[in-house]
């Protein structure tokens, strides 16, 4: 049987957030000077302006152009 990580919960079925473990993986991945360095940039830019409503879109694959 495999093991599920838990490093995000859904709830309501469209509200998404970190777990604790969640966090900690975040935290340590941030940390990491080469690991993931493009997708924490990424994020670093894109998280402070992700909405409710843009990230609807997103989970539904909508065209956001």
């Amino acid at each position: 049987m495999a093991h599920a990580l838990k490093l995000v919960k859904i709830e309501k079925g469209t509200l998404v957030s970190l777990t604790d473990n969640g966090e900690k993986m975040a935290a340590a991945i941030a940390k990491s000077d080469d690991t993931l360095k493009e997708e924490v940039s990424f994020l670093r830019d894109v998280a402070p302006n992700m909405t409710d409503a843009l990230m609807k879109r997103v989970w539904r694959l909508e065209d956001l152009l």
